[in-house]
């Protein structure tokens, strides 16, 4: 998935990640119901007796809110084109110069590079006109209105139209003879993030069909649903692992090859729907016969569903939050710095994901067949997030260090303003590292309301704070809001699990022990700013550093905690050797 995120990111704009980050975005607030949480109760249940109501719980709740989903392609597909800001901080006005703007250069580099084409509807049709390019940026605000003007006056047909500045919300408008504003509209990303900067409010078709394709990821995950369960039952992790590598490979062909073909942000989107139908189609042949339940033997609906909404309201609350910096950085800022957000989202997601989610993913079974000895399971939780820890803060703190050498590199200069925003990410992802295993604890074990109130708590504070850090602050305040959520909520989920058996300096140690042994990266970080990207950097500074900087985190893992320094050692042959660490958890 890393080879396939530097493709997408090679062929796409800032501006597709973006719109695709908006749309998973207005999607998760309202994916309430989705199926996918409820194979985790399949699990803590035994899959067998719960499984034909599961499916028709499943079934309903997915149908609907795939029309939910897409219906909400109406109304969601308008951006609101972000405020006009002066660098100065003072109000913005027709004399103000395209160059005293925040985004000044930004918006010259946009208008003249991009084709510039949109539509604006007069007289009930839609009419194709074009922005006019901007050579110089010392040019008034007003100016470039009457550039403009003379542009859609043009195609008008004889109506008079004018480009119109709102001051009171610092927005541009297109307005007729009576002070009608007029609607606008684009087909293009490059266009709409254009529209975007200079403030026009528009509908972006991109987007309205984003959300139309995410219609259909409740229904691929209701097909899924069971495969899913019965694997994770049967502890058959050799078969998980076939289905999500051959999905991840022909999900990620086929969003190149759409991307290569100029679908944009719709290749971002592949990740979301053709990776989930290849995994389940895979799995089918390792599954089998699914069982079949008499009436008599089939758990009753009422407790089924009880359990099914807390879950929902858990996980969509995780999600909806996880989510919710795209979403209001679209709002508040640009739809191009949403799209900087989510690239280096994914991209910190990705490395967690390639070194702890697989492995979290098989804990949720082996937690529930401990559910009965609280003092055996807390113990197998404490033990296996300390070596999950202690393995990814290396790497991610490594990464993030060398951050901005390989990110404006490999993924060229267009990508250069997400550094800085990787950089933090990765500390935070450094935290957040533990969370799918604390997750796993608590739904494997059923304690579906704990995992509640831990993610209510979250996911509340961390939306209010980014809310105020991208309506005030910027892209970067948005960045370290995230890593102070993780740095409290994470510890914060060890506590819950471990609550009564773990005292609180234990419950520190699993993130403030590697932490501290990674702090020496910091200083590699500060070289790397002042390096520079050069394939030198790349070649030899990059691996250098890993290497030294690894080296002094081991050895100070070693001195601060041996015990965890040894699972550090051994964890790479435990699992490889058919999962033995997995085993030897669930053996106690």
């Amino acid at each position: 998935m890393l080879v396939v995120q530097w493709l997408l990111a090679t062929w796409l704009l800032p501006g597709d990640w973006g719109l695709a980050g908006i749309a998973l975005a207005i999607a998760a607030a309202l994916t309430i119901c989705s199926p996918l949480p409820l194979v985790d109760l399949l699990v803590q249940r035994g899959v067998t007796k719960a499984l034909p109501n599961i499916l028709r719980i499943a079934t309903v709740t997915s149908v609907l809110l795939a029309i939910v989903i897409a219906c909400s392609s109406i109304w969601a597909g308008i951006r609101p084109g972000q405020d006009l800001k002066s660098t100065s901080g003072a109000p913005v006005t027709v004399g103000t110069t395209i160059e005293e703007l925040a985004r000044g250069e930004e918006i010259k580099t946009l208008v003249n590079e991009v084709e510039g084409s949109f539509e604006i509807r007069v007289d009930g049709a839609w009419k194709q006109n074009r922005l006019p390019k901007m050579n110089d940026i010392s040019i008034k605000l007003q100016e470039y209105m009457a550039q403009l003007d003379e542009e859609l006056n043009r195609s008008s047909d004889g109506l008079k139209l004018n480009v119109d500045f709102n001051e009171a919300k610092s927005k541009l408008r297109i307005i007729d003879e009576t002070g009608a504003e007029i609607p606008i509209r684009t087909w293009s990303t490059a266009e709409g993030s254009a529209l975007d900067a200079l403030g026009f409010r528009f509908r972006s078709r991109p987007l309205t069909l984003l959300l139309l394709m995410l219609g259909v990821v409740p229904l691929i995950g209701l097909l899924k649903l069971p495969l899913a369960a019965l694997l994770r039952l049967r502890l058959q992790f050799g078969a998980i692992a076939a289905s999500n590598f051959g999905a991840t490979i022909g999900g990620g062909f086929m969003a190149v090859t759409l991307a290569v073909l100029g679908a944009g942000s719709v290749a971002l989107l592949m990740s979301q729907i053709a990776v989930p139908l290849i995994t389940a189609l895979i799995m089918i042949p390792f599954v089998g016969k699914i069982p079949r339940v008499p009436v008599e033997d089939r758990e009753p609906v009422k407790p089924l569903l009880k359990d099914s909404c807390t879950l929902w309201l858990a996980q969509w609350v995780h999600s909806a939050g996880l989510l919710t910096p795209m979403l209001l950085l679209g709002y508040f800022a640009s739809t191009e710095d949403a799209g900087f957000f989510y690239f280096a989202t994914m991209l910190s997601i990705q490395l967690i994901a390639l070194l702890s989610y697989n492995l979290s993913q098989a804990f949720t079974p082996i937690f529930s067949k401990l559910q009965e000895s609280p003092e055996r399971l807390a113990t197998a939780y404490l033990r296996s997030t300390s070596a999950i820890t202690a393995v990814t803060m290396l790497f991610l703190l490594c990464a993030g260090a060398t951050a901005p050498i390989f990110i404006p590199q490999i993924y060229t200069d267009k990508w250069a303003p997400a550094v800085p925003i990787l950089m933090i990410l990765m500390v935070a992802q450094s935290f957040a590292s533990s969370n799918s295993t604390s997750a796993s604890l608590l739904k494997g074990s059923g304690r579906y309301k704990t995992w509640l109130f831990w993610q209510l708590a979250q996911s509340t504070t961390y939306v209010i704070a980014v809310a105020l850090a991208a309506w005030k602050g910027s892209i970067i305040t948005v960045a370290w809001v995230t890593l102070g959520q993780q740095a409290i909520f994470a510890p914060f989920g060890i506590y819950i699990c471990s609550r009564g058996y773990a005292s609180i300096t234990d419950i520190l140690r699993v993130h403030g022990v590697p932490f501290i042994a990674g702090s020496p990266l910091v200083i590699v970080g500060y070289i790397s700013l002042s390096i520079g990207p050069s394939w030198v950097g790349l070649l030899v500074w990059c691996p250098l550093a890993g290497l030294v900087g690894g080296s002094i985190y081991v050895l100070i893992l070693k001195y601060l905690d041996p015990t965890r320094f040894s699972e550090f050692v051994n964890i790479g042959k435990r699992l490889t050797g058919n999962l033995a660490f997995l085993k030897s958890l669930k053996n106690g």
